[in-house]
Formats: structure tokens, C-alpha cells, sequence
């Protein structure tokens, strides 16, 4: 048995156990009433929901942006209440 047969057995046994994990996942998944074309549409709707959250540092610009403003109305009204 030459190497490349060898090779294309192992490979013919991994894509059995793939298979066999893969209906047993679409059956379960019919048993407790979820459609697994469904269940691929949500999470590509939350995929493009969370790529619209911002980004770490546009986070971090508004918290020191609001932080310097609040800063600034407290001194304002400290001086007001003089």
C-alpha cells in the first residue's frame, strides 16, 4: 500500500465521522424543533449586529469626551455658586 493510499484512507474515515457527527447534529436539531438553515440566518443577523458595535477606542474618545465635559459643568456651576 503506497503512501498516498494510505493517506486517503485516513482522510475517507475522518470525512465518515464528519458525516456522521453532521446528521446526528441536523436530527437533534429536528427533534427539538430547530432548523439549521434557520439557526445559520440568526447568527449571520448577530454577526452584522456586532460588527456595528463601536470599536474599543471610539469607546474610550466618548468616555474621556463626557468625562471633560462633566468636569467642566461641575467647575461651572462651583463658580456659579460663589
Amino acid at each position: 500500500m503506497s503512501e498516498l493510499e494510505r493517506r486517503v484512507g485516513a482522510l475517507e474515515k475522518q470525512v465518515a465521522v464528519v458525516e456522521t457527527k453532521a446528521d446526528t447534529l441536523i436530527a437533534n436539531g429536528r427533534e427539538m424543533g430547530v432548523d439549521i438553515k434557520s439557526l445559520g440566518k440568526a447568527l449571520g443577523d448577530l454577526t452584522g449586529k456586532v460588527s456595528q458595535l463601536p470599536g474599543t477606542w471610539t469607546m474610550a474618545r466618548w468616555f474621556v469626551t463626557v468625562s471633560i465635559a462633566l468636569t467642566g459643568l461641575v467647575f461651572t456651576i462651583a463658580r456659579a455658586m460663589k
